[in-house]
């Protein structure tokens, strides 16, 4: 009895023991299970953290469709990067082959800030293990079958520019681009004298333009950009002829069309100034091209906006899960005022067509720029990026330096035909030599000898430090654009010579000798600006009796000297002509102010300053006073 007792027990023992090996084995199956259905929910994340498609899709039941949507996905969206994590998994029943686990997907897309979403992933267990079941929600929960990922990008409407008053000077228009579609050309002579006839380039820059073996058949190519009001003229010069295109495109609208030179256009961004900007710009985007309106072009522009669309098969928009709106730009408030843009434009109507001159205006007070006027007007900037010796103008300077050393206008200054320096002879424009001649009668006839003996004659350091209160090595921009404005230390005795006349290695931009007559009227330098608000450099101030001796004399080079020619009736103009010689001739200058306005007049190679500048300065103060 007792041993069939003891077998009972041993019986039952050995069944106890045997349910709970079971026992352990099945809960042992089903962590197993879970860690296997948890761990495919990681290999999801982690490829997806990767950007590795094929390591997605293989972690999925559908390895193609899985990788070529999530390769369709960032394509699409240009992320940054993208951040997956799986944030909760629900595998209880993994012993059944099915499990959960929901993702938390951030990404980073660049000017359209971070967008986070979640997804929940479907896992099932087959003879091949866990994997993640696929459909296009796991992209993204409102995506339906077909359906796609979708990025837009949206500039907020470019800034003004605006004067002082806050009236526009260019703004948003409409213009009208003329160019050709290269496949779709059919006789290139015929285009080429087309277009050349519409536009300002000519019918060999059109056909130049055609030849080129990089075109593609169905691009538009632009060969000129027309004010919208020119748009029936145009198409009736083009006519029907295949190939050229004229079409409106978003442009500005200037306040005057003399702004365009210094203000520049809007245009498709060249590959250069892609490389150049950066992001957020991509191929396609508009751009300030020249002038300001590239200077300035980020603070113009803004930043662009956009969202992220779900598509569906047939490409219409059934979601927008994120939205970042546009960085609105501020208008640029400028110093550059119209109507003086206009005069000054207008007075290098007067030079020949094929003259290359400039003319600037600032204010008297403070040298706020008015205008920078070029010619010709889409060329290089010579206003204010120019480099030219100043000729005969630095005589203002050294005429400073002189009176800070005690000479009066009416003391004696020798005027003879030649002098020498450091073993050069220097000699006067025209032969001049003048008998008594006095430090006024020297400025007013601009004589080369008198200011050369005179100029040595002065302590170590007195011209360069006049020259640097006047501006001179002082570093200042504009428009993008260094301004240069230098007086090297001389090598020698006739190098210093040189200088004190405005040759040797003395060079400056119209905008600086703009500057420089604005100092001398104003009795302090202050450099020139565009921005209103700007902290521009200032000068140490001139002796207030130097500065009514300076105009005195200045008005006397006017009236009777060598700026004759710059003399408006009723103008009072004050100035000094320069007549610098370079390698290919001379350049004619006249700077000087009348009333409120400071201005510098160069002309390249024009030749004499008071034949060839002084009278655009005197047709610039006519406009000016008009």
């Amino acid at each position: 009895m007792r041993q069939s007792r003891a077998v009972v027990a041993v019986a039952a023992a050995l069944v106890l023991l045997g349910a709970a090996v079971a026992g352990f084995w099945w809960w042992r199956e089903g962590q197993v299970q879970q860690q296997e259905a948890l761990a495919a929910a990681e290999r999801v994340a982690a490829a997806w953290d990767a950007g590795d498609h094929a390591a997605l899709g293989a972690a999925t039941t559908q390895p193609e469709a899985a990788a070529a949507a999530h390769e369709q996905a960032v394509e699409a969206l240009e992320p940054d990067g993208v951040e997956a994590t799986v944030t909760d998994a629900r595998t209880d029943e993994a012993r059944q082959g099915t499990a959960s686990a929901e993702l938390a997907v951030r990404w980073d897309l660049g000017t359209l800030g971070e967008w986070e979403h979640t997804t929940r992933l479907a896992l099932v267990a087959d003879d091949d293990g866990w994997r993640a079941a696929w459909e296009p929600a796991v992209l993204h929960p409102d995506l339906a079958e077909d359906g796609t990922l979708s990025r837009t990008r949206t500039w907020p409407e470019r800034a003004p520019i605006v004067d002082a008053d806050g009236e526009p000077l260019a703004g948003a228009g409409e213009v009208v681009e003329v160019g050709v579609q290269p496949g779709a050309v059919e006789d290139a002579d015929a285009v080429a004298e087309a277009l050349g006839e519409a536009t300002d380039a000519t019918p060999q820059e059109v056909i130049d333009l055609l030849d080129r073996d990089d075109l593609e058949p169905d691009w538009f190519y632009e060969v000129d950009r027309l004010r919208d009001d020119d748009v029936d003229a145009v198409r009736e010069d083009v006519g029907d002829v295949p190939g050229t295109i004229v079409r409106p495109a978003p442009g500005r609208e200037l306040a005057d069309p003399s702004l365009q030179g210094v203000l520049g256009t809007v245009e498709e961004a060249t590959a250069e100034q892609l490389e150049e900007l950066g992001a957020p710009y991509q191929a396609g985007d508009v751009a300030g091209r020249r002038g300001l309106e590239r200077a300035y072009e980020r603070e113009l522009a803004g930043e662009p906006g956009g969202a992220v669309q779900v598509l569906d098969a047939d490409g219409e928009v059934v979601a927008t899960p994120h939205e970042a709106d546009p960085v609105e730009p501020e208008p640029l408030e400028v110093t550059l005022d119209a109507e003086v843009q206009a005069a000054a434009m207008a007075a290098l109507e007067g030079l020949g067509e094929d003259e290359e001159a400039a003319v600037v205006v600032v204010d008297v007070e403070d040298a706020a720029v008015r205008a920078l006027a070029d010619a010709p007007a889409e060329g290089f900037p010579r206003s204010r990026a120019g480099a030219y010796p100043p000729g005969s103008t630095f005589k203002v300077v050294t005429a400073a330096a002189l009176l800070r050393e005690g000479l009066v206008p009416e003391d004696p200054m020798p005027c003879p035909a030649t002098t020498t320096a450091g073993g050069r002879e220097i000699t006067n424009a025209g032969d001049l030599e003048l008998d008594d001649a006095t430090f006024a009668d020297a400025l007013v006839e601009s004589c080369n000898t008198a200011f050369v003996d005179a100029a040595l004659d002065l302590p170590e350091e007195a011209l360069a430090q006049t020259a640097r209160d006047l501006g001179f090595g002082a570093e200042v921009a504009l428009g993008g654009s260094s301004v240069a404005a230098e007086v090297p230390d001389p090598a020698d005795e006739a190098e210093a010579a040189l200088a004190s006349i405005g040759q040797a290695r003395v060079s400056a931009a119209p905008v600086h000798l703009a500057s420089v007559a604005a100092g001398v009227a104003s009795g302090r330098w202050d450099a020139p600006h565009l921005r209103p608000d700007d902290e521009a450099p200032r000068g140490e101030p001139l002796d207030e009796g130097h500065v009514d001796d300076l105009a005195t004399m200045l008005r006397a080079a006017v009236e009777e000297g060598t700026g004759t020619a710059a003399d408006v009736d009723g103008a009072q103009v004050h100035g000094k002509t320069g007549t610098a010689e370079v390698a290919e001739g001379e350049h004619a200058w006249f700077i000087g102010w009348a009333g409120d306005h400071a201005f510098a007049v160069l002309v390249e190679e024009g030749g004499a300053g008071g034949e060839a500048a002084a009278p655009v300065a005197a047709d610039l103060v006519e406009a000016l006073e008009g």
